[in-house]
């Protein structure tokens, strides 16, 4: 199976590298390598199925517990990837992690902003304590010699006001993140991962949908995955057995990857992707979704 894999993935590589254009994508994979009791191991041999059907080029990953087990499942499975892995993971251990492709991408310099650990202006900010920090790879395409910042997130969780108003707090740092970035000429960004954007299960007319939207255009960036349907499934608040599909994850860019007339096309996969996003039982999502994550990858063609 990982000879299968390793192959489909290297003639993809010499595929897509004809191609101006590149795929990026994100995965929040649920507490890859916990030991916890609570949590299921990790089907491998499934997950590696999923991300090798994304054929992406750039992968951000979130919720990687045990930095080594994940190591080996990508040199195991992938081994024309390059991974890269934050040191800190916040008090969850969940560190955050780019997958990428080397024959494309050459990664110049790779970085952690603690400041989106914090979870307001007087927390303290520690590496295995709080939120996760920001991932900042800086990364030149080795086919166009454009230089640009991917970037992954995974933000305070939770769809109540403190939760909410941590998340806007985490915004504001972010914005301070990219005008540094931008001050010293850096204009260029992809920015993906789970924002726990709970304000969209609110729908359009709710304030606090549209304090989202707003917040997202203060950054100068667009949202790549706005029409998206969904890109995970939770209980609802029940514990009836059916499932509703919500909108957590995203991939953000800086206008100069954006053509107005032809806008870059988003999906997502998975069980998001097999269910149509759905509302529907649980025992109808799959191994992807009960032995994988809750979330579904999202992928964009840059």
């Amino acid at each position: 199976m990982k000879n299968l894999l390793a192959l489909s993935l290297l003639v993809f590589l010499f595929q897509f590298n004809a191609e101006a254009t590149f795929r990026a994508g994100s995965y929040n994979i649920r507490n890859f390598g916990s030991d916890e009791a609570n949590q299921p191991d990790t089907d491998k041999v499934e997950l590696a199925k999923t991300i090798a059907g994304l054929q992406v080029d750039m992968l951000g990953v979130e919720e990687i517990v045990d930095k080594q087990q994940f190591t080996q499942f990508v040199a195991g499975y992938f081994p024309y990837y390059a991974l890269a892995l934050s040191q800190c993971g916040g008090r969850g251990r969940q560190h955050l992690g780019i997958m990428y492709n080397p024959q494309r991408f050459n990664l110049i310099g790779l970085y952690e902003d603690m400041r989106l650990s914090a979870s307001g202006p007087n927390s303290q900010i520690d590496c295995y304590q709080g939120l996760r920090p920001a991932l900042i790879g800086y990364f030149e395409d080795k086919q166009t010699s454009k230089k640009f910042i991917f970037m992954v997130l995974h933000l305070k969780a939770g769809g109540d006001q403190k939760a909410m108003e941590t998340r806007y707090f985490q915004y504001e740092v972010l914005k301070v993140v990219l005008n540094e970035y931008r001050v010293r000429g850096y204009n260029d960004f992809i920015i993906v991962g789970d924002l726990n954007s709970t304000e969209y299960s609110l729908g359009p007319s709710n304030p606090y949908y549209q304090a989202f939207k707003q917040i997202i255009s203060n950054l100068g960036l667009y949202d790549l995955t706005q029409n998206l349907p969904c890109t995970n499934y939770w209980h609802g608040g029940t514990r009836d057995g059916i499932e509703e599909p919500s909108m957590l994850d995203h991939i953000l860019s800086s206008p100069s990857f954006v053509s107005p007339k032809n806008p870059p096309a988003a999906y997502v996969g998975a069980h998001c992707l097999a269910n149509r996003c759905q509302t529907t039982r649980a025992d109808r999502l799959g191994r992807s979704y009960t032995n994988v994550s809750d979330h579904c990858p999202i992928l964009s063609d840059i």
